[in-house]
């Protein structure tokens, strides 16, 4: 694991540091505890409190865990059609409550269930919380955890990605997994899509 690292640099100046692992230096590494985390803000992981000093490390590591990104794909039941609610059911909203949050940008794929297009058909932005979302009416009863977002590219604006080209893109065959609600992307996947209409 390649570090770089900066003495003194005390934590994420945008704060709201996200707690997950400590972690044990080994291995002909030198032996000392340190705390990670992730700043749920601007991404960055962090080490901090080694030794006698604070030390920022400058790229994403993951240590088995997934990393908040602040793209993904999202996937819906088909009828999707420019609504302002974004529905996550009990599971989603468990695994993924970190990461869905405002600023974050979503692409909207249409599953075939019922009978969809299976292709990305517009993209949104989140702008609200978990709280301000609880008690709106959501699409579907099966997912009654809401998010407001607003829409950024309308259905009716867009040539639907289709499923195929989604694979080709991101590089991952096997999109959708049975049960799949949330595919976090890098900003370069997320931009790739975008061309895709461009």
């Amino acid at each position: 694991m390649r570090m770089v690292v900066f003495p003194d640099v005390r934590g994420c100046i945008r704060g709201r540091l996200y707690h997950r692992w400590g972690w044990r230096g080994g291995n002909g590494y030198p032996q000392f505890l340190a705390s990670f985390g992730l700043c749920k803000i601007c991404n960055m992981a962090q080490f901090f409190k080694w030794g006698n000093i604070n030390a920022k490390i400058l790229s994403l590591v993951n240590f088995g865990g997934e990393l908040m990104s602040g793209y993904g794909i999202k996937l819906v039941w088909a009828g999707w059609n420019n609504d302002e609610i974004i529905g996550f059911s009990n599971k989603a909203r468990k695994k993924w409550e970190d990461d869905i949050r405002p600023g974050v940008r979503m692409l909207i794929y249409e599953t075939s269930k019922p009978p969809g297009l299976k292709a990305i058909v517009g993209e949104v932005e989140v702008t609200g919380t978990w709280e301000q979302g609880e008690g709106k009416p959501t699409p579907t009863k099966e997912h009654n955890h809401p998010v407001n977002v607003r829409v950024l590219r309308r259905r009716a604006d867009i040539t639907p990605i289709p499923l195929h080209r989604v694979r080709q893109i991101t590089g991952d065959e096997k999109f959708p997994r049975q049960g799949q609600a949330w595919k976090p992307l890098s900003e370069a996947q997320y931009k790739a899509l975008l061309d895709a209409w461009d």
